[in-house]
């Protein structure tokens, strides 16, 4: 059982992270409403998706250097999250590509400033229970990712999406605000700043494992939206699909962490993403009937079954007092895998099919699954 503090301390986190994630989604659900709002190509769409991502990898690196430098600093993660909504109002206002294009770079620089700087947090305090308290932690991203884009996608239907993606900001700025009253400054006592330690090959095993799978699920997340739009699907229904998949998501969370506290985590991982990868490819193959709610399920389930797994492995092989710097490359570089992913299925539906390109999602987490596995011989 986790203390009281301790408690509420994590309840606190966990609806940030619920903000956070959820932003993070919005986007996606909406964009088939606006790309033909704004008439945009496949490639408009993967090089605004792509960006968005990207301003999140970038801006990682230099967040986790700061939380470890400066120690683990709440208005950190109020700040990001007042940048992000500041970028959604400007995409609501968006009336061509290029300033579509900037607001979801600062939605995604925004976006940017959470995860290195709460999952050193969350490692460094509950050392004893890591798995228990990332699972539940993760929990309220899925929330987010389960509750935003059916809001998102309801909203737009009833009011349009540039009314509906304004209504986030007030969401983020209330739950901020109940997070900067309720969650005190700690006085955190960090050693010697001693980045080389970092670069070690357990570390960059697990980054490149991730960063494929990372790959796998961004194109997914951009491009599952854009095939049912294609096809006709109201934004409602796309974010009905987007949140059964996050839904049974917080399932996924809390097994995650029972996973990682208790199994080789190598060899979990190497399984789930095997049939992760395989679920978000048949989801994107046959996007019709019954059996594409078995492969959201099994997708979802899957998919977030693997964030905590991955997230504990890297903290236990990380000094405690470099997890912020740690994470911060953890997240940037696979941001950055991820922002690859828009990109390049973009131009391969541009050039050949979208069906051609679909094929980077599993492939991307296969390469993954055999990546982790030579963590077993380290």
């Amino acid at each position: 059982m986790l203390a009281d503090g301790n408690a509420r301390f994590l309840m606190m986190m966990t609806l940030v992270h619920m903000v956070n994630d959820g932003f993070e989604m919005v986007v996606p659900t909406l964009m088939p409403a606006i790309a033909i709002s704004l008439d945009l190509s496949y490639s408009q769409i993967g090089i605004v998706s792509g960006s968005m991502v990207l301003a999140m990898g970038l801006g990682q690196a230099f967040i986790g250097i700061g939380s470890d430098v400066m120690g683990h600093k709440r208005h950190m993660i109020i700040f990001g999250v007042l940048i992000s909504s500041a970028g959604f109002l400007t995409m609501g206002l968006a009336f061509s590509y290029p300033l579509l294009l900037l607001a979801g770079i600062f939605i995604g620089f925004g976006l940017s400033i959470y995860h290195p700087v709460s999952m050193a947090i969350i490692t460094n305090r509950f050392n004893n229970s890591t798995g228990r308290a990332v699972g539940i932690h993760g929990s309220g991203g899925n929330m987010g990712m389960f509750l935003f884009p059916l809001l998102a996608g309801v909203l737009a239907d009833l009011i349009g999406w540039r009314k509906a993606i304004a209504v986030f900001p007030l969401i983020g700025i209330a739950i901020i605000t109940a997070y900067s009253i309720s969650v005190k400054e700690e006085e955190i006592k960090l050693g010697k700043f001693e980045p080389r330690k970092l670069l070690v090959p357990a570390l960059a095993i697990i980054i490149a494992s991730i960063g494929m799978f990372n790959m796998a699920t961004r194109g997914f997340f951009i491009y599952f939206p854009v095939t049912l739009g294609d096809l006709g699907f109201s934004s409602s229904m796309i974010g009905i699909y987007f949140s059964a998949f996050f839904g049974i998501g917080i399932l996924g969370q809390y097994i995650g962490g029972y996973v990682s506290d208790r199994y080789d985590e190598a060899r979990s991982l190497f399984a789930l993403l095997i049939v992760s990868g395989t679920a978000m490819y048949a989801a994107l193959q046959h996007p019709q009937g019954s059996t594409l709610v078995i492969f959201i399920l099994i997708s979802g389930l899957t998919v977030n079954m693997i964030w905590p797994i991955f997230f504990v492995l890297y903290a236990r092989k990380t000094p405690p007092n470099l997890r912020g710097t740690g994470f911060g490359l953890f997240f940037s570089v696979n941001y950055l895998f991820a922002a690859s992913s828009p990109l390049l299925m973009g131009g391969i539906g541009a050039w050949y099919s979208i069906r051609a390109a679909n094929l980077l999602v599993i492939v991307t987490a296969i390469v993954g699954a055999l990546v982790i596995l030579i963590l077993k011989r380290e």
